[in-house]
């Protein structure tokens, strides 16, 4: 496989712990070519996380939304090579048989314009998931890799995301007891698709040890206390990539809230019980053979911190 020698940045995270905000992040990366989908989903693809069914109704509405997103690149002829890019792009999640592609192959469009170009990034939230083979294939065709690790409380998260499964289920409309009753069916059924997508997305620590373990640098970016904190995690993400970030796309994206999901959902109390003894055990926590890190570690929660050596 072609190997790619400039820095690279991966934006990965669980969906509705703001990988999307991390995404936009990744724009402020002074000379960075940011692929222009978000979520290409070369390597998930590639090691078949996904059914083709889901894979052609995601490259189709990608397709259409990104089309009208292109990167304001001067000139027709980048304008042009941009607008094949997406296509073709689009197109390999659609074709099992464009796998063959190298890596590389994605960033034509920067790669052929390499005077201006200083950093390659990618968001896609499902390499969080990737197992070991595909982390160690990413580090030996790209060996200047990092990545940023969008993170939220579990059961947040978890009730985030069942809103944002109901609003595109067409479900929203139920009511609150009706929706908390469904996705506490969900959950004991213990052979929902969905939920068990949910659990893996809650491993945190599963992700970052398989990053670590691969030689991948992680950066972690908790989004619950994020605002709190923004100017410091700023500081300290441009110390992580070792680069200072654009100022005025920094700033525009304080305080601001992405893809969020517009109708109220009050979840029981029942199924707040449940979702807390579901994701308050040891395999959702920090393990004791984690690197402190603490410049990169600090903003997660105190219960994740405390079982980190000394």
């Amino acid at each position: 496989m072609e190997k790619i020698s400039l820095p690279f940045v991966f934006g990965i995270g669980s969906q509705r712990a703001g990988s999307t905000f991390v995404s936009h992040l990744l724009n402020a990366i002074p000379n960075a070519y940011v692929h222009p989908l978000k979520e290409l989903h070369y390597f998930d693809t590639k090691y078949e996380m996904r059914s083709l069914h889901v894979l052609e109704s995601l490259s189709k509405y990608r397709l259409a939304i990104n089309i009208e997103s292109l990167l304001p690149y001067p000139g027709q002829s980048a304008l042009e090579l941009l607008t094949d890019q997406i296509v073709s792009d689009s197109k390999f999640s659609n074709d099992p048989s464009c796998k063959n592609h190298d890596y590389a192959y994605h960033f034509r469009a920067a790669l052929t314009r390499r005077n201006d170009i200083a950093y390659l990034c990618e968001s896609t939230p499902e390499y969080m998931l990737l197992p070991t083979d595909a982390l160690l294939e990413i580090k030996n065709t790209i060996p200047n890799c990092k990545a940023v690790l969008a993170v939220r409380d579990p059961v947040k998260r978890f009730i985030s995301a069942f809103r944002f499964l109901a609003a595109h289920e067409s479900f929203a409309n139920d009511g609150n007891e009706a929706l908390s009753q469904r996705a506490i069916d969900m959950l004991d059924s213990g052979t929902d698709g969905w939920i068990n997508q949910q659990d893996q997305f809650n491993q945190y620590v599963q992700a970052i040890t398989r990053y670590e373990q691969a030689g991948i640098p992680v950066f972690v970016v908790f989004t619950d206390t994020l605002q709190t904190n923004y100017s410091e995690v700023v500081s300290d993400l441009e110390e992580f990539l070792e680069v200072k970030l654009d100022a005025t796309i920094v700033n525009n994206l304080s305080g601001k809230k992405i893809n969020e999901v517009q109708f109220d959902f009050q979840p029981s109390q029942e199924l707040l019980a449940k979702l807390s003894k579901r994701y308050q055990t040891p395999e959702y926590d920090m393990p004791p053979q984690m690197s402190r890190r603490s410049k990169l570690l600090k903003y997660l929660p105190e219960s994740w911190k405390s079982v980190l050596p000394t």
